[in-house]
């Protein structure tokens, strides 16, 4: 989730040149207009059905759909999911004076809903992945480190339904 900030935005961001495609145009100087550029770039490159953006109080959620980031049991960053957080990193630069931090929120699944998965390669998994995500927006300047918080849930507070492979996925 990322969440909005109290400083003041920069008195030059208005009048910049807009360019052709809203994960190239310019600062983005209102936390409210951030949710309305994610979603200009994930329909530019057609990624409706992967990626979810929900604008709340204060934040905004971005929810990604399915296995983009990782395979099933590893917290290496795959290279499809680095292309992906490529162009979110973009976008969220140019929000940076606007955002008070990035939370990034790392799950897993249950490859059998009936057997729970063991708690310290869940816990560490989801660490992992969480903390993979974070270190990978640092290395690309997309917002100031000490925005970026990496938080790990385990299996025990899914976004799907874990009792499908759809719901499995959605979880990793």
């Amino acid at each position: 989730a990322v969440g909005e900030g109290q400083e003041t935005p920069s008195a030059g961001a208005q009048g910049e040149p807009a360019s052709d495609t809203a994960s190239e145009a310019g600062t983005i100087a209102d936390f409210d207009q951030l949710s309305i550029v994610l979603k200009q770039v994930i329909e530019e490159r057609n990624l409706q059905d992967s990626i979810e953006i929900t604008p709340g109080d204060d934040f905004t959620f971005i929810a990604f759909r399915d296995r983009v980031f990782f395979d099933g049991d590893g917290p290496v960053l795959r290279q499809e999911g680095k292309e992906l957080l490529d162009q979110f990193a973009g976008v969220l630069s140019r929000a940076n004076g606007t955002i008070k931090e990035v939370k990034v929120l790392g799950h897993t699944s249950q490859f059998n809903p009936e057997r729970p998965n063991n708690i310290r390669s869940d816990r560490m998994l989801s660490a992992q992945r969480s903390a993979e995500l974070v270190i990978y927006l640092q290395s690309r300047n997309a917002v100031s480190p000490e925005k970026l918080v990496s938080m790990s849930f385990g299996q025990f507070r899914p976004i799907a339904p874990l009792d499908t492979e759809d719901g499995g996925e959605r979880n990793r």
